[in-house]
């Protein structure tokens, strides 16, 4: 089968994959996994994932999140594109199986310093304007996210739960000793975790 699959092009790999997921059936995956050339084709990656959405294909979802190569080569927008589909289509379990790939966030903090479109911040905004509060949760608990955030744009998050009234979202994070330190690192001012939470994070946040 392989030296059949040598000489096919990226569109007729594209089909036979989205072919495979419809049919589960991993052995033409597996075959695409072994070829570097296969696995740059970012695009035709980013389709699959939203293939594997849609189709509520977890297993193969997980095949391709756990690919290094091919998560290499995600761009920030295409790795956020996913995340936010995943949201969007209520995929709590594929959203956190991406999650669970260092590299995917870490493609969002480089885009911080990018084009600032597609970063963890962002994403976190796209659970509270969805009212996501499970995913915005699975965002709270991953260490990925916890290490990769940065601490200012997270301080404005903050500010936006008070101003828009977002009491179970700004409760989430107060539960989380790690994102609590983050504000002790950012302004020294939390010292006391009992008592006016809101009034200190209030004059942090301006």
């Amino acid at each position: 089968m392989k030296k059949l699959l040598k000489n096919c092009v990226i569109q007729d790999w594209y089909t036979m994959l989205n072919l495979s997921i419809k049919k589960n059936q991993k052995k033409i995956f597996e075959i695409a996994f072994e070829n570097e050339k296969i696995t740059k084709q970012n695009g035709m990656w980013s389709a699959l994932l939203t293939e594997c959405i849609q189709q509520n294909s977890k297993e193969f979802f997980a095949m391709v999140c756990s690919n290094q190569n091919i998560m290499k080569n995600l761009s920030a927008e295409q790795a956020f594109k996913v995340l936010q589909l995943c949201i969007q289509n209520n995929q709590k379990e594929l959203f956190e199986i991406a999650l669970s790939n260092e590299r995917i966030i870490e493609k969002l903090k480089e885009d911080l310093g990018s084009t600032g479109l597609y970063t963890i911040s962002k994403l976190f905004k796209s659970c509270i304007q969805k009212d996501k509060k499970d995913f915005f949760d699975a965002m709270l608990s991953n260490e990925n996210i916890v290490k990769y955030t940065d601490p200012f744009e997270f301080k404005a998050l903050i500010k936006k739960f008070i101003l828009e009234n977002k009491k179970d979202f700004f409760d989430a994070v107060w539960s989380h000793e790690k994102w609590l330190k983050k504000f002790r690192i950012l302004t020294g001012q939390i010292r006391d975790l009992s008592g006016q939470i809101f009034a200190k994070i209030l004059k942090i946040s301006n």
